[in-house]
């Protein structure tokens, strides 16, 4: 009985839609998109185009134009927040082709019917409809005005963020679409960005280069001078000195690019996640409690962890090269090597488990 009564509401809605002429298809509508994704409203297509359907989400996009007469925008932010909203549409049509939804942008000032039944007083407002179960709920309406929806809260930094409007559409659609994070850059080569970090570098490689390596030797000359009154230091020691004197300036500083470049730092500043975050009797939290993302600090904690482990156990594989030293010595240093690693996996699995909690694969040091 229930199975014909699904039946028979299915044929009324149909039969509804068909009578009065506002029946079309979702696969109809996606001929109407236009080169970004969008279904453009106007006061002839309303009525058939304000309808939900089942398995289809909807996004509504109200806006409104420019001044008919000077040209100006009446809204500020409208136009910059549609270029954003036609982004990612076209993302979504281009990179997830599959998923079920329809963009739908309208310029309120040509449509009476939307400003009446929506009762608008300002604009722009971003819809989200879910798709409509018609067996489920048989009284639920199939027009936008009376229907339940998302609404995208718009702040006003975030005009042009896709980012963070493709995380709320993925999260009401219930999907999982992979956005870049680069998608809220400029399209195209930004040639003032390009010369400014070739200014910066370039300016770090010639004072490395020339001003230390000019220290360097003019130390060195000034060694000389001291040799030949004192007779101490030969000059191959000196060289040898200055040589790991360079090194160790050389790894220090690529350790401090590695650690700000590709350790996520960048990522969490592009997400505006806080480098230091404290709880509320105001003391620092270096872990968050989830793995789903970290702070800045604690990003930079973690990498020097991974870096000083490796270079215990880097240590631990030369060591035993070590010609100059006897065994006994390579045997305590290994010793305090292998105590030193053992002791630091230990305080980052402790570490882990404060992010995974029952972490099952930790050990006690006793």
């Amino acid at each position: 009985m229930l199975t014909i009564l699904r039946v028979f509401l299915l044929i009324f809605y149909v039969c509804q839609s068909i009578v009065l002429g506002e029946y079309l298809t979702p696969e109809q509508l996606l001929n109407l998109r236009d080169e970004d994704g969008l279904i453009r409203i106007t006061p002839e297509n309303y009525n058939q185009l304000n309808q939900r359907f089942e398995e289809w989400h909807q996004v509504l996009y109200l806006t409104m134009g420019p001044d008919p007469n000077t040209g100006e925008p009446i809204c500020p932010v409208c136009g910059p927040f549609e270029e954003t909203v036609r982004r990612a549409a076209k993302f979504i049509m281009e990179n997830s082709p599959d998923t079920k939804v329809l963009f739908y942008v309208s310029e309120v000032e040509k449509n009476a019917d939307i400003i009446r039944e929506f009762n608008l007083t300002a604009v722009p407002h971003l819809l989200a409809y879910p798709p409509i179960d018609i067996y489920s709920s048989p009284g639920t309406p199939i027009n936008w005005a009376f229907s339940q929806f998302y609404e995208y809260k718009l702040p006003e930094n975030a005009i042009s963020d896709v980012f963070r409007l493709m995380d709320f559409l993925n999260q009401i659609m219930g999907t999982r679409i992979n956005v870049p994070l680069d998608i809220n850059d400029n399209i195209g080569f930004d040639y003032q960005v390009f010369i400014l970090y070739f200014i910066i570098f370039t300016s770090i490689f010639v004072i490395l280069k020339k001003i230390t390596l000019k220290f360097l030797k003019s130390s060195e000359s000034d060694s000389e001078s001291s040799e030949s009154e004192n007779n101490t230091i030969s000059k191959e020691t000196r060289g040898r000195l200055n040589s790991i004197y360079m090194q160790i300036v050389c790894i220090c500083i690529s350790f401090g690019i590695l650690l700000t470049s590709i350790t996520g730092l960048k990522f969490t500043q592009m997400n505006q996640i806080v480098f230091i975050a404290r709880n509320g009797e105001g003391q620092i939290m270096y872990f968050s409690g989830g793995t789903g993302w970290q702070f800045g600090i604690e990003v930079l904690t973690v990498s020097l962890m991974y870096v000083s482990m490796a270079l215990l156990v880097v240590g631990l594989v030369y060591l035993y090269k070590a010609e100059k030293l006897s065994l006994l010595q390579r045997n305590i240093i290994g010793i305090i090597l292998s105590a030193m690693l053992y002791y630091g996996f230990h305080y980052y699995l402790l570490c882990y488990e404060i992010k995974n909690n029952g972490y099952p694969f930790t050990y006690k040091l006793f």
